[in-house]
């Protein structure tokens, strides 16, 4: 029996939440299942989603209405819905306020449990209301095993509610370009002596994307030929371009804003960079591995669980720069060593990071409502 699915998502901006509802709705069996979207109608994420021809109700960017409810609770029983699927901390709200009205059913996808930026105040009030909204929630879906161990260790649910579903990425889309490659590193005046690092992500304080322009700067000191590529918009953009012209490294950094050939511009980095303070499981890490290039990252949720330290990345300790530094300056020193963490980094996308696998085992969770 065909079940109609309503996914919700309380932005469409770029973001790995969005990337992973996007790749579902795109490859869900639809002789079985009927999706519908939530979402705002503005962002990336928006006209992909309308790409796919659903049936969309809009939602307000990151913020919680009444009204909103109200109408997703009319919007959920004129197309039947049989099944309620939120994905990220505001539509989590929604969705479990939506089922206590109608008595849909809900799987609620974390995709990072983050609190790193609250108070004392602010923890306590979003575990409260977490551990209320459990009452709700018929299923949860982790994206790393340290975020379902973190989610029991909060008392975000009980019993065996919860299930580990890693994120999936289309394999093919990453394949390295030998044409890419010198393409991009020549508008960026980068030549082949030059170690190019690069790092996919919003500019936020999330992304400890300072430590990365710091990293840079040592590496520059110490006579490494580095250049650094970050690709997306934020908040801390103007933060950044400051401590750039401070450390003047103009000519060791470009801000490329957000792309959407992605692939292209992995094609031209040599190591992939993520100075994180959190993550669930970062969609821009699979996509590098992807591509074939070896992984420096933060020791944090999430990263730790994306490749095998020492085989196909290497860990640091959190906004450790120095650790950083020795890093990616053994991988410049040692091709050998970059080039066999690049091997075993795409193999191991390959066998556990397929947006294929993703997919079947979600839809095995949504067949388990009757």
């Amino acid at each position: 029996m065909n079940k109609n699915i309503l996914f919700i998502s309380a932005r469409s901006d770029h973001g790995g939440g969005q990337e992973h509802i996007y790749q579902l709705l795109k490859h869900i069996e639809r002789s079985s299942f009927t999706p519908f979207i939530a979402a705002p109608m503005e962002g990336h994420y928006s006209n992909a989603f309308k790409e796919l021809s659903l049936n969309m109700y809009p939602m307000p960017f990151r913020t919680f209405s009444f009204r909103t409810l109200s109408g997703l609770k009319s919007f959920a029983r004129e197309n039947h819905i049989d099944i309620i699927h939120s994905h990220g901390k505001g539509a989590g709200i929604y969705s479990r306020c939506l089922s206590a009205l109608t008595g849909i059913p809900v799987i609620h996808t974390y995709h990072g449990i983050h609190f790193g930026n609250y108070g004392k105040s602010g923890r306590y009030f979003y575990f409260m209301l977490e551990r209320i909204l459990s009452h709700y929630t018929s299923k949860l879906i982790h994206v790393s095993g340290a975020e379902q161990a973190l989610a029991a260790r909060l008392k975000f649910y009980k019993g065996d509610k919860s299930n580990i579903i890693y994120n999936g990425i289309p394999l093919e889309r990453y394949l390295r370009n030998a044409e890419s490659r010198r393409s991009v590193r020549a508008s960026m005046r980068v030549d082949e002596s030059c170690l190019l690092l690069g790092t996919v992500a919003r500019l936020c304080y999330q992304k400890a994307l300072d430590k990365g322009i710091e990293i840079v700067k040592h590496l520059r000191d110490n006579n490494i030929n580095v250049h650094y590529v970050i690709v997306g918009d934020g908040e801390d953009r103007g933060h950044l371009e400051k401590l750039i012209k401070q450390y003047g490294i103009a000519d060791n950094v470009t801000l490329a804003g957000f792309r959407t050939d992605i692939p292209a511009l992995l094609s031209a980095m040599d190591v992939y960079l993520s100075t994180s303070r959190w993550e669930g499981l970062p969609y821009s890490i699979l996509e590098a591995m992807a591509s074939g290039l070896a992984v420096v990252a933060s020791d944090v949720t999430g990263n730790n669980e994306a490749f095998v330290p020492d085989e196909s990345g290497i860990l640091v300790p959190r906004e450790n720069v120095e650790g950083f530094v020795s890093a990616i300056t053994r991988l410049y020193r040692d091709r050998q060593l970059k080039e066999r963490l690049s091997g075993n980094a795409l193999q191991h996308a390959k066998t556990m990071f397929d947006v294929r696998d993703m997919v079947k085992k979600t839809e095995q969770v949504y067949k388990t409502f009757q």
